[in-house]
């Protein structure tokens, strides 16, 4: 059962989830109370998008080991997929409380407070994290939303720019500080235009020999097809 289980989940992790699905279900049908053989079945089921059936299978994890941590933070990320706010925001807390070194449940908690436009209670536990890992990138994201969603667009242009500068190959917070200065009136064209053309520099395809040829007649009287 475990070298099923261990070959489900590096086929998994190799990028083939079904194949990855089987083994493991092999390796449950031999040990059916083992709670990791269902946790890493919930993993090759949310990869493929099967979110219910990822949260039944979080679901028996847990009812086999309450303390399973990662099933209970892999619960709320399915949770979340299927659009229950309440059941995610209440298997984050649950994940958060039983590890709380672990920053990643109290991350996605502040993302899901802002998505579901609870800013303060999101700002407040974002800066939690930010207080021990200044750097993530994900948390400095979120936050600068709230503070640009606020009308904040100084404070959220500097949350972006440590989110870049903490993933630079990341092109999400560059384009939400391009973003965050067009809203600002304090910020001048020339500045936006400088920040484009580095962001442009770093993440546009070069222009190479001008626009593309493209095969469609020029007949100005042809029926158009989209």
């Amino acid at each position: 059962a475990d070298a099923l289980h261990l070959l489900g989940v590096a086929t998994q992790q190799l990028g083939d989830a079904a194949a990855g699905e089987g083994l493991i279900r092999q390796a449950i049908a031999l040990a059916p109370a083992m709670p990791p053989f269902h946790g890493n079945l919930g993993k090759t089921l949310a990869e493929q998008g099967r979110w219910e059936e990822a949260v039944a299978s979080y679901r028996r994890a847990l009812d086999l080991a309450p303390g399973y941590t990662e099933a209970r933070f892999n619960l709320g990320v399915a949770l979340q997929a299927m659009g229950d706010a309440a059941g995610a925001e209440a298997a984050y807390r649950q994940a958060a409380a039983q590890a709380p070194a672990d920053l990643r449940a109290l991350t996605n908690l502040g993302g899901l407070l802002k998505q579901t436009g609870r800013y303060d209670e999101a700002a407040a536990i974002l800066r939690d994290v930010l207080a021990r890992q200044p750097a993530a990138a994900e948390a400095l994201t979120n936050l600068a939303y709230i503070e640009m969603a606020l009308g904040r667009h100084g404070e959220a242009q500097a949350l972006y720019r440590r989110a870049i500068a903490a993933r630079p190959e990341e092109p999400l917070p560059y384009r939400n500080l391009l973003l965050a200065q067009l809203y600002d009136p304090e910020c001048s064209a020339d500045a936006r235009f400088a920040e484009a053309r580095r962001f442009a520099t770093a993440f546009a395809p070069p222009a190479g020999g001008g626009p593309a040829p493209h095969g469609n007649p020029r007949d100005p009287d042809r029926i158009l097809r989209i």
